[in-house]
């Protein structure tokens, strides 16, 4: 409050000694100028912005983001997919489509292969390949083994239509698993990413929980801390300010020789007897502005 004062009539006296060269006097309006122009160069020199962020628990110094809440979104979704793809290649589904060639290859008359049954006890028909029907396949010196007796896959590969149709199959099969697993590594990267995007561009959460993913990296849980540092400089300042501003108005208006009229409810300058208010609040003696001219 000290420097407050001194820094107030330092002020006073510089507008005082102007006016005494002019011989003017002040009015009620350049007076609430000066108030408020002292009252504010104070405050700005009070207001402490490092000091103010370090109660916040932001780091110095706070500069504003580089990029928007949905850009970060866009760019963290962006890597978390390139990560994915990485991990996941589209040659998967090349590898797959060799991989169904070679499974679901058709088979002929004259063809080696090896074929197993599924009745029990298993055996293992391997050879090649004498005869194709409905009921049996003769294959080697074997015998014949039951078309009811090989799985699905196998007897795939004895039509043209069902091979195509099972390499189409395996091929989807492997596309889909490879997007889901593409997906779920989206889905957990890209939280991770996007908080780590956010906290090193000037973002702070509101609601620090982390259990409810999707309420905490919610744009609406995203703030600016530039924003909110200004927002807290600016309430500290208006309280500041407010606190300062009626002592400076009262200081300046005493200086300049003014006495508040109760009365009529404002400042009024004291130069003759009949300026005095009548509620008895101010004393006959010369004001400082009579002082200060040597009357």
């Amino acid at each position: 409050m000290k420097e407050f004062k001194s820094f107030v009539w330092l002020m006073v006296l510089t507008v005082v000694g102007a006016c005494l060269h002019a011989d003017n006097v002040l009015t009620p309006e350049q007076i609430e100028t000066l108030a408020d122009r002292c009252v504010t160069a104070i405050v700005q020199k009070e207001l402490d912005l490092r000091q103010l962020a370090g109660e916040l628990n932001f780091d110095w110094p706070v500069a504003p983001p580089t990029y928007t809440f949905t850009d970060h979104q866009e760019r963290t979704l962006a890597a978390a997919m390139a990560a994915a793809k990485e991990k996941y290649p589209d040659s998967l589904v090349d590898d797959a489509k060799a991989e169904a060639e070679k499974r679901y290859s058709v088979l002929k008359v004259g063809d080696n292969a090896k074929l197993v049954s599924n009745r029990q006890p298993v055996r293992v028909y391997e050879g090649r390949i004498q005869a194709i029907t409905d009921q049996f396949i003769r294959i080697g010196l074997t015998g014949n083994v039951s078309t009811k007796d090989l799985d699905v896959d196998t007897m795939a590969r004895f039509s043209e239509e069902r091979s195509k149709e099972r390499k189409a199959w395996f091929i989807k099969q492997a596309t889909e698993r490879m997007e889901i697993n593409r997906q779920a590594m989206v889905e957990e990267l890209q939280p991770e990413l996007l908080e780590k995007s956010l906290l090193a561009d000037g973002y702070s959460p509101i609601n620090k929980e982390k259990k409810k993913l999707k309420v905490y990296l919610a744009q609406g849980n995203w703030v600016n801390k530039s924003v909110v540092l200004q927002e807290k400089a600016m309430a500290l300042k208006k309280e500041l300010y407010s606190d300062k501003i009626g002592e400076a108005r009262e200081n300046l208006y005493h200086s300049f020789g003014y006495e508040y009229d109760r009365m009529a409810g404002r400042w009024r300058l004291v130069n003759h007897v009949h300026d005095l208010p009548l509620s008895g609040g101010v004393m006959l003696e010369r004001s400082l502005w009579q002082k200060l001219k040597g009357n």
